[in-house]
Parts: structure tokens; C-alpha cells; sequence
């Protein structure tokens, strides 16, 4: 099931890094006894995330300024196109495989469980998915 906006929706995993996404610390507020953390990724219009997944990491984006779309599914031959604006959120399960592509210029916040190292990268257009791809 899917949700869009104020309700967040479900899929698969996310991962920070890279030109699109600069992963950030976590944000000061938060109590060290969570097991949240936070990001402020930002990209550039026509930036994109690897395509990815995460075996235990569970994040939900949250897009603070512009337009970017997921591309999520089950696997990289069954991604459907899930656009979003400006308040809109995302949730990334583990398992699903999913990849973020900045419309316009935009400013992103994601929160996720501690897992931040957990991203199994598919294809990458910067070179680091694994050798081959």
C-alpha cells in the first residue's frame, strides 16, 4: 500500500551518499537513546541515487523543497515511478529495491533506523556499485 504526502508511503530501502545525496549528522536534538537517525541530503536537478536497497534499514524521506521521483519495487525489473513535491513523504522498507532522481533542485530530510552503512548498491551512475555494473 502506498501513501503519498502527510501519510508517508511504504516501500523498500534508501540509502544516503553521493552527488545527489550528502549524507549529514544526525541532528543534534535527537536523544542518544533513539534508534532514529537523521539526515539532510540535498541534490541538484537530474541527480540521482544509486539503485539500492538495505537489508535492515528502514527510512522514511521526507522532501523540505522541490520535485524528485522514487523508482521502487520489489526488484529492479518491477519499479514503479512515485512522484514527489514539496511536504510530501516516502517510507523505504528493507528489501525494496528503490533509487531517488531530483527533478528540480531539492532539499530532503530523512529519518531512518541506525543502519546507515546498510545499502546494497544495484547500479550507480558515479561508479560505486559493485564491479560490473
Amino acid at each position: 500500500m502506498q501513501e503519498r504526502g502527510a501519510r508517508a508511503a511504504e516501500a523498500g530501502p534508501f540509502a544516503g551518499g553521493g552527488p545527489l545525496c550528502q549524507a549529514g549528522a544526525a541532528l543534534p536534538t535527537r536523544p542518544a537513546a533513539t534508534r532514529d537517525a537523521a539526515a539532510e541530503p540535498g541534490g541538484a536537478a537530474g541527480e540521482a541515487l544509486s539503485l539500492q536497497y538495505h537489508e535492515m534499514k528502514d527510512e522514511t524521506i521526507h522532501l523540505l523543497t522541490g520535485e524528485m521521483f522514487f523508482e521502487a519495487g520489489s526488484s529492479p525489473d518491477e519499479l514503479e515511478r512515485i512522484d514527489l513535491r514539496t511536504g510530501e513523504s516516502f517510507r523505504v522498507r528493507p528489501g525494496t529495491v528503490h533509487r531517488m532522481t531530483a527533478v528540480t533542485d531539492c532539499d530532503v530530510l530523512e529519518a531512518s533506523t541506525p543502519h546507515l552503512s546498510d545499502v546494497v548498491r544495484i547500479t550507480d551512475r558515479y561508479g560505486r556499485a559493485p564491479e560490473g555494473e
